[in-house]
């Protein structure tokens, strides 16, 4: 290594020495320490917060238990939000972050305990997940694992990290989530040779191409102006924006779409018309 190169000044991830509070406060919230009205006040942003927190946790849960995963274990949502509502009231108490299902880290595990298969279809070639190791060990020994880096050797060896490898790590997980993903094939697909225009979703056959280039594009419209808000000092209302997507897909959508051409681009029910139709080729 040149000496230029060891005197490079690189930023690493800021953690402190030992496990402790940043501030050196008590490990529980004094909430004697706020006026009674800040804590109404705090109601509104704690709203946005709520709505975007199992909002997030319950779309990577959809996701992680989808139709096409073919699971044999039952799903249990309202035992996880029961769950992620203790753990919130508890995270509250200490003061610390709260933790949730996020995306696309937990589709991304379930992905990578699956088995898959590939099948031809009118000339593409398909692919199916056969299996999947449904088991509790790895996300037992990821949080094992979280707890111990928690100590102090490895907390000074979790400052040597530079700050531009988790930038590389987040890059590397969004675009590792593209593959399967409808919306992103469809940009894709928009800057695409209409006699190369291939895929093995449904949407290329039951939707005339210019109304499929239309809905990606204000998909697109829509994704780009929730990311714009995050920049303004209007961010905190971001979350309601993401949900205010499910009132346009049941109220707007459906007067310039029918049911069909919708099902085919909605990934939910796209995947549950493919497993039904893998068990009926397995009968």
């Amino acid at each position: 290594m040149s000496a230029d190169a060891r005197s490079t000044d690189i930023e690493t991830l800021d953690v402190p020495d030992t496990f402790q509070t940043t501030s050196g406060r008590g490990w529980f919230v004094d909430l004697s320490d706020i006026s009674p009205g800040a804590a109404i006040g705090a109601i509104v942003p704690g709203f946005f917060l709520t709505v975007l927190f199992f909002f997030d946790h319950n779309v990577s849960s959809l996701l992680c238990q989808s139709a096409d995963m073919r699971l044999k274990k039952g799903s249990a949502y309202h035992w996880d939000f029961f769950v992620v509502g203790v753990i919130v009231l508890i995270t509250g108490l200490l003061g610390i972050p709260p933790t949730n299902g996020l995306i696309p880290q937990a589709p991304l595990h379930t992905k990578s305990l699956t088995q898959t298969a590939k099948y031809c279809v009118n000339g593409q070639w398909r692919e199916r997940v056969l299996h999947v190791h449904e088991q509790r060990a790895s996300n037992f020994f990821q949080a094992l694992i979280i707890g111990i880096m928690l100590s102090a050797p490895f907390l000074i060896v979790l400052g040597l990290i530079p700050r531009s490898t988790l930038d590389g790590l987040f890059l590397y997980m969004g675009v590792a989530s593209f593959p399967g993903n409808q919306f992103a094939e469809r940009l894709a697909l928009l800057a695409t040779e209409p006699d190369l225009r291939k895929s093995e979703h449904s949407f290329l056959d039951k939707i005339a191409w210019p109304r499929l280039r239309n809905f990606t594009l204000f998909q697109a419209l829509c994704c780009g102006i929730i990311y714009a808000v995050t920049f303004t000092q209007g961010a905190m209302i971001f979350p309601l924006l993401i949900a205010s997507l499910v009132i346009l897909r049941k109220t707007i959508f459906p007067r310039f779409l029918s049911d069909e051409e919708l099902g085919s681009v909605d990934t939910s029910l796209h995947q549950c018309a493919m497993s039904h139709a893998h068990e009926k080729e397995e009968e």
